[in-house]
């Protein structure tokens, strides 16, 4: 993204799960779903927003979540934990860059 002036919306629907009932679920398949569903949509809004920051653009960030980032689903606590994140994430990053005419949306 740092080659090109910002978009006015960017969109981000991460989404990797690894089933497991708890007792089995891998400490490395739990740390995946964080990285690449809540570290990553984290990353790439901090660099869209930058951006737009930098480039004086409003526009928007839109998270497409999952219904596991409001009710939790069997087998899935990675994932669940995750979505439920980037809930918080966004509801934080729309708190951050209201005064900027950024709106966040989920």
């Amino acid at each position: 993204m740092r080659f090109f002036r910002a978009s006015t919306c960017w969109c981000t629907a991460p989404g990797i799960a690894k089933a497991a009932f708890i007792s089995d679920f891998a400490l490395g398949d739990f740390d995946r779903s964080l990285q690449v569903n809540l570290v990553g949509y984290f990353l790439c809004a901090r660099e869209f927003s930058r951006l737009m920051i930098r480039d004086g653009i409003k526009g928007r960030i839109i998270q497409i979540n999952s219904k596991s980032g409001k009710v939790g689903s069997k087998h899935n606590s990675g994932y669940s934990a995750a979505k439920f994140g980037g809930v918080g994430l966004t509801q934080s990053l729309a708190l951050d860059l209201a005064n900027m005419a950024l709106p966040c949306i989920r």
